[in-house]
């Protein structure tokens, strides 16, 4: 008896196991707006009516910031999530491109206006979303890829801004980023500057009044520089470069690269909080204050 019961319930596991693998194999896979692997992404170009964005690996293999011409090393945490969720985008619905006429992508569906996404993959193969006008519903938004031109895609609009990104989310929070192509560095109160140039021998005071020691710790300071917010162009155009202490800046910082370009950054003590302003960027960046504090203290103390 207990060893017919025993073959009953093997038989019935063995039916259990074949089942729950049937159904796993016939599930449907998840499908998704892009075909993507967001680990061989090489570079992301986002355009939109507000942003225009675009950031890479380099020959180094380090994700960088390329924005209104100027290079700035980026945040890989934040590029390695905006790449996941892209490649996560899901939809509510596909329908044949055909439904909407012939000329879909540069008519009825407006394709391009509200977003155009290109992306190059690790292989060299590029990708190309573009996102259209509402549906009549008002909660989706139409979308196309390069992978199925034969399909429109309605993609939910909280699943679409991951797109209304400012370029500044992205940078890395170190706002200094001193490399091997820095040549000279000038640091200005208005009344007094002191000039650092790299040399052979390293880096040196072209006045001649620091040691190594003081140099070596300007350096650090200003590597350790970093902002932990920003204020973006329409939010300083609106507030004014006052409310941030930059009427008068308490410290300029001209960081020159190559001898060819220069990246000018503004310093001011205001309301208990330290700022910096780039000029390029037209944001204001809150730094973090103990990095900040030392940094001012340094500079009052041996230099300005």
């Amino acid at each position: 008896m207990s060893r017919s019961l025993g073959q009953v319930f093997f038989v019935l596991g063995i039916g259990i196991v074949i089942f729950l693998l049937l159904n796993i194999s016939i599930r449907p896979k998840k499908e998704y707006v892009l075909q993507l692997n967001p680990s061989k992404v090489a570079s992301v170009t986002l355009k939109t009516a507000t942003t225009d964005l675009n950031f890479q690996r380099n020959l180094s293999g380090v994700w960088v910031i390329v924005s209104q011409g100027q290079v700035h090393p980026a945040e890989e945490r934040a590029i390695q999530s905006y790449c996941a969720v892209l490649a996560r985008m899901t939809f509510v619905e596909k329908v044949p491109v055909t439904e909407f006429g012939d000329d879909a992508s540069k008519s009825a569906l407006h394709m391009g206006d509200t977003a155009t996404v290109s992306i190059t993959l690790d292989s060299g193969k590029k990708l190309e979303l573009q996102v259209g006008r509402l549906s009549p519903s008002g909660t989706e938004f139409y979308a196309m890829t390069s992978q199925r031109p034969d399909v429109v895609y309605l993609v939910p609009n909280q699943t679409l801004s991951i797109l209304d990104r400012e370029p500044l989310e992205f940078w890395s929070r170190q706002l200094l980023p001193l490399s091997t192509t820095t040549q000279k560095i000038s640091i200005s109160d208005g009344q007094k500057t002191l000039q650092l140039m790299r040399t052979e021998k390293g880096w040196t005071d072209l006045d001649s009044h620091l040691g190594v020691e003081q140099i070596t710790a300007i350096l650090k300071l200003l590597q350790a520089q970093a902002f932990s917010n920003f204020y973006s162009e329409s939010v300083v155009s609106e507030k004014g470069l006052a409310s941030y202490g930059m009427t008068l800046p308490d410290v300029e910082i001209r960081v020159s690269q190559d001898g060819q370009s220069e990246q000018l950054i503004q310093l001011s003590q205001y309301n208990n909080r330290y700022y910096a302003y780039l000029p390029d960027t037209k944001s204001i960046f809150i730094l973090q204050s103990g990095a900040a504090s030392r940094l001012f203290k340094l500079l009052h103390e041996i230099v300005l």
